[in-house]
């Protein structure tokens, strides 16, 4: 009895030791439950996913003890009732979509709260004629005979979303194919070794684009709230527009007050010369930029006198 204890320590412990160095082994590690799933299907999902990640089904007081000694003590909460430990070198990301797309449709079963609504679409089935038009009206489901077939006259929600399924319905959809269940693992969390993040299943399934859109407005909020107190909080990013409102708002005082500045000087000559024309033109002054201008004036008065006083 004693070496019996003994050596059901000594298991637990090589086990502990080999999820430990699966863990330090593995760039990421996911706990999944399987409550529910047949024996066959999860067999069938180990197969599919063999190449990219492994496996491992253990004693959950184990999978504490491992994770605790391996520095990832986050993830403890999220090792309940039957738990599977995955094991990958993908990202957190492609382990999600991997294990979400081994995920099979199944039937749903009676007593089961509807994860949506159930729709069965109107039109013709494989289904012939028999019994089973009377458990499809039974179910909800209004139905008729066409061509040797079973016809759904219209388009019908036989169960909406969080109501129990009843046994009749439960074999009707079955009868029909329609399976409104997944099968297969459900992802806890995921562990990224390398960048010591846990990611849980909302952020999980949020598509890389989506992602990138959120870190993109993110950055235009910061860099707007960061614009809107650039007086008070300056940065990198709002320093360069700082300085150009500041050279912006010199030249402007600069050409208000007609002192000449590299950036001014130009357009302070340009300003003199138009106002001495201008004096010129009105006080009748002969240079030789003005006459032509007072020629052209004198024409266009001598027109109009012309044009009021004809002969």
């Amino acid at each position: 009895m004693g070496s019996g204890k003994k050596r059901a320590r000594e298991r637990k412990r090589e086990e502990v030791e080999r999820l430990k160095q699966l863990l330090n082994t593995y760039r990421t590690v996911a706990t999944v439950n399987f409550r529910g799933l047949r024996s066959k299907p999860f067999q069938q999902i180990r197969r599919d996913l063999r190449d990219k990640c492994l496996i491992r089904v253990s004693k959950n007081s184990l999978i504490h003890l491992s994770l605790k000694e391996s520095g990832v003590d986050d993830m403890i909460p999220c090792v309940a009732d039957q738990t599977a430990l995955v094991f990958s070198n993908l990202d957190p990301f492609e382990l999600y979509d991997l294990i979400e797309r081994s995920k099979k449709p199944a039937p749903i079963k009676a007593g089961v709260r509807s994860p949506r609504d159930i729709v069965v679409e109107a039109g013709r089935t494989s289904l012939k004629p028999g019994p089973i038009i009377g458990e499809l009206q039974r179910a909800g489901i209004p139905a008729g005979i066409e061509g040797g077939n079973i016809v759904i006259k219209k388009q019908t929600v036989v169960v909406r979303e969080g109501e129990v399924v009843s046994r009749e319905v439960a074999d009707v959809l079955a009868k029909l194919g329609i399976y409104p269940m997944e099968e297969g693992l459900q992802i806890q969390a995921i562990y990224d070794r390398e960048a010591g993040v846990l990611f849980l299943p909302d952020v999980l399934r949020t598509k890389p684009e989506e992602l990138i859109e959120d870190v993109l407005k993110c950055a235009e909020h910061a860099f707007n709230i960061a614009f809107n107190m650039r007086y008070e909080y300056p940065t990198n990013l709002t320093v360069s527009s700082l300085l150009a409102e500041a050279e912006m708002n010199a030249v402007n005082l600069a050409l208000n007050a007609n002192y000449p500045t590299r950036k001014t000087i130009h357009t302070v000559i340009q300003d003199a010369h138009a106002r001495a024309l201008s004096l010129a033109l009105n006080a009748c002054i002969y240079t030789k930029e003005s006459i032509p201008l007072l020629l052209a004036k004198a024409a266009s008065a001598a027109k109009l006198l012309a044009e009021r006083f004809p002969e």
